[in-house]
């Protein structure tokens, strides 16, 4: 386990540079790192749980060189949790920071209106 954790940190390294680079270009990267987040996030988790881990999520982020505050990380996976599955949100240019102003609304229309998720999926 100790390895797949060691090679999700080497991924979110080289992903915050990305991340970093992009800004306001697309949203997908935004997204697929998100979801590496999440991923990690897991990994980490059960890592902790099987005390071969003893520092916080943040502890380790930064222990890893990443440049990405814990509460950006916090949006990141949270927009992925809301929009990941959606393929179609993917070919969308809008600013990270004007989607996540909106995420509750794009839960509740993915959510409520089967039809319209349907058109993202």
């Amino acid at each position: 386990m100790k390895k797949n954790i060691v090679k999700v940190a080497e991924y979110l390294k080289q992903g915050a540079t990305i991340v970093n680079q992009q800004h306001k270009k697309a949203l997908r990267v935004y997204l697929m790192y998100g979801k590496w987040l999440n991923f990690a996030f897991l990994l980490f988790e059960r890592e902790k749980f099987g005390k071969r881990i003893a520092c916080t999520w943040d502890e380790w982020l930064q222990s890893l060189g990443i440049k990405i505050s814990l509460s950006y990380a916090r949006k990141l996976r949270k927009i992925a949790d809301i929009i990941g599955e959606y393929s179609r949100f993917n070919y969308l240019s809008l600013p990270f920071s004007e989607v996540y102003q909106i995420r509750n609304q794009i839960a509740n229309m993915l959510e409520l209106h089967e039809d319209i998720a349907k058109q993202w999926s």
